[in-house]
């Protein structure tokens, strides 16, 4: 891979049309839309958002002079308006910086760390003055960046040496104070929040029949011990908040194998309290189940308001499959709930025309409670080109009025037909729930003999779906048979060898 040798630095504003934004009652009210910016590259990605104490965004990225070739991070500031303020490159060139990340001290200096993909290239941490200023700038031990935050003025950056995960704690003026031992798990992703003296940790790790699974774990910043973690097998890009009580909430993507159509992503929230006990969790689809448009639900970020515990709103920022036909093509999908319940609040969703990619590519809540959401988008271009920029949305968002999300949460139980029907040996059934319910799902041959279980428990309200397997069984007739409290549904399917 050949270095950067490009110095000039170019930047663009782009403006390219967006969809109207297509929301659910009581959704937030758009307050201003950011010039839509660019960083002069060809596909230059924007990874990050993040607010200061006086309502200024700032957003990290990198630079790509050429496709496939070297890139440069960066980091843009939006005023409070939504204009762009001023924009800075990395000292040097780095590599795929796709980890450039950004943090505040309580002078609202940011705390900017990039890392080149050379492995023998330290990571570098720079502390930025408001107007842009450089203030000081570190050369770091050659690790693996993952992420970075703060809590007064002391910067907590996670970092890994090899598969080791690390916390390195700088006090502000860059000196480093301590370090603690993660373990020896090898990370993917992961969002710290740090309140009283602990440290929050979403993480994507390998775990699970899909290989990728998401863990929330709580650690004493002092000593590095583990005081709970919880498992979250087989989801895909977990990430996480956490509210002044010491609640944490979670969101992710739920690896959903389905015979025929391959693997689904199911959208999953999850709240943990500040013990680690499981307080709730729900899982939906962004399309209805009959068709063939969820296999790109992805989540990007989660964040959750301040203030009395009985308004707390959490939002889940991320990306869903925009047609029923898997084409790459996807949305912008940023969903609210209650903190309190995990019942959905309200949806936005938009996207760009003729564009390659459209996501929402990180978000969060200020302390006024505006919700900012960074839209990441690449605009087809000229010959077969591509021109990738980013745009900021600042939303009002009022306290929690709990109101369910159509499609999301059923109205009513339901069983639908299975799929294939008829089948061989395998088929999926699914079924919906109002309400968190005790569910029992078994099969029968014509004699009203029992031949599988195929679920038997306590189940979150959502749409669900099971797998059958007939392997075992001969051709013919069978029933299915859904019970959830007084609701009972049963329908035949047909196994054909």
């Amino acid at each position: 891979m050949k270095r950067l040798i490009v110095f000039v630095f170019f930047f663009f504003f782009v403006f390219v049309g967006r969809s109207q934004i297509q929301s659910s009652p009581q959704a937030p009210q758009e307050d201003w839309e950011s010039q839509k910016f660019t960083l002069g590259g060809k596909e230059d990605v924007i990874t990050s958002v993040r607010v200061d104490g006086n309502g200024n965004t700032y957003s990290t990225g990198w630079l790509s002079i050429f496709q496939g070739d070297v890139a440069r991070a960066s980091l843009v500031k939006l005023s409070s308006d939504g204009s762009v303020a001023w924009t800075v490159l990395a000292e040097r060139d780095s590599t795929y910086s796709y980890n450039s990340q950004i943090a505040f001290l309580s002078d609202n200096s940011a705390i900017w760390m990039y890392q080149s993909l050379y492995v023998t290239d330290s990571t570098r941490m720079e502390c930025r003055a408001p107007d842009s200023t450089l203030l000081w700038r570190r050369a770091l031990p050659k690790m693996q960046l993952y992420t970075v935050t703060t809590f007064g003025d002391t910067i907590a950056a996670v970092m890994a040496d090899r598969s080791d995960g690390m916390v390195y704690f700088f006090d502000r003026s860059g000196s480093l104070i301590r370090t603690i031992h993660l373990g020896n798990e090898v990370l993917i992703n992961c969002t710290p929040r740090i309140r009283n003296g602990k440290l929050v940790l979403v993480a994507n790790y390998t775990a699970g029949s899909s290989g990728v699974s998401v863990f929330a774990a709580c650690y004493d910043i002092y000593t590095g011990q583990t005081l709970w973690r919880q498992n979250l097998i087989d989801m895909f890009r977990g990430f996480g908040d956490i509210d002044t009580d010491g609640n944490v909430y979670v969101g992710g993507s739920l690896i959903i194998p389905t015979p025929g159509i391959g693997d689904l992503l199911k959208f999953t929230r999850v709240k943990f309290g500040p013990d680690g006990q499981l307080l709730w969790r729900q899982e939906w689809y962004s399309q209805p189940l009959h068709l063939n448009g969820n296999h790109e639900n992805w989540v990007d970020a989660v964040s959750v308001t301040s203030g009395p515990a009985s308004e707390r709103v959490v939002a889940l920022i991320g990306e869903a499959q925009q047609d029923t036909v898997d084409t790459g093509a996807r949305i912008v999908y940023v969903a609210g709930f209650s903190a309190r319940t995990g019942d959905s609040l309200w949806l936005m969703t938009w996207h760009y025309p003729n564009s390659r990619v459209t996501s929402g590519r990180d978000g969060e809540f200020d302390r006024n409670n505006d919700l900012f959401v960074l839209g990441q988008n690449y605009q087809n271009g000229a010959t077969g080109s591509t021109l990738g920029y980013g745009i900021v949305y600042k939303f009002t968002v009022a306290p929690d009025a709990v109101r369910e999300l159509p499609d999301l949460i059923p109205k009513s139980f339901s069983l639908e037909q299975n799929y294939p029907n008829p089948f061989n040996p395998t088929t999926t059934i699914r079924y919906g729930l109002p309400n968190r319910s005790h569910v029992t799902l078994i099969v029968y041959n014509t004699l009203g003999q029992q031949v599988a279980q195929l679920m038997n428990g306590e189940e979150e309200a959502g749409y669900h779906s099971v797998r059958f397997d007939g392997s075992n069984l001969a051709s013919g007739v069978y029933f299915y048979r859904l019970q959830a409290g007084t609701y009972v549904e049963t329908r035949k399917l047909l196994l054909l060898k």
